[in-house]
């Protein structure tokens, strides 16, 4: 989808929202009328370029990812990434972990190296109301994604906060295979004076 196709979109979209808005204030529907207003100022502030900031889910893994299937790379502090998961038609699922500039992309963004352009998108992403909104095409298995298969994360490399106890552990196993050695060679050294003996 292109910037220009998705402006007209989003266009239409705030027409028909101040349409349905007037008509439930002419029919006394209150509750309605906030609702839909509620929608309308929010795609009229991104149009505008007032936009929030996604919230983005901590996610801590062993080995996070250095670059996406763009080859673009994540950044070593403050990594944030969109998590797209989708299901193969076996009914396995799988994930990966795409950076925001390459998801920009995606939806047909241009001038990626202009960060404000890379927010906003993400922004429009995280606002999505449609679950089930198409927004781009897979780049591995060409299959539709959609709201519902987006999540905002920031990742983080796991570590072990309990270092304290990691170095117990070593120390006990490193005395356990220790004396275990220590033992065999007892015994080993028993068995030799054993022969001598009976030599």
């Amino acid at each position: 989808m292109t910037q220009q196709n998705y402006r007209r979109r989003m266009q239409r979209e705030v027409n028909r929202l101040n349409r349905n808005m007037k008509r439930a204030l002419e029919q006394d529907n209150h509750p309605l009328a906030q609702r839909l207003f509620r929608e309308y100022r929010r795609l009229y502030l991104i149009q505008r370029g007032i936009y929030r900031e996604p919230k983005w889910k901590v996610v801590k893994l062993n080995n996070p990812p250095k670059e996406d299937v763009a080859r673009n790379n994540f950044n070593n502090k403050n990594t944030k990434a969109v998590k797209v998961s989708w299901t193969s038609n076996k009914g396995k699922k799988y994930s990966d972990y795409y950076t925001p500039k390459t998801v920009a992309g995606l939806m047909g963004i241009r001038n990626l190296n202009r960060p404000e352009l890379v927010e906003r998108a993400m922004s429009l992403l995280y606002d999505a109301t449609n679950a089930n909104e198409v927004l781009f095409e897979h780049p591995e298995t060409r299959a539709n994604v959609r709201r519902k298969n987006l999540e905002f994360v920031r990742l983080e490399k796991r570590t072990n906060k309990n270092k304290a106890a990691t170095k117990i552990q070593a120390a006990f196993r490193g005395g356990r295979e220790r004396q275990k050695t220590l033992n065999k060679l007892k015994r080993t050294a028993a068995l030799i004076t054993k022969k001598r003996r009976r030599n």
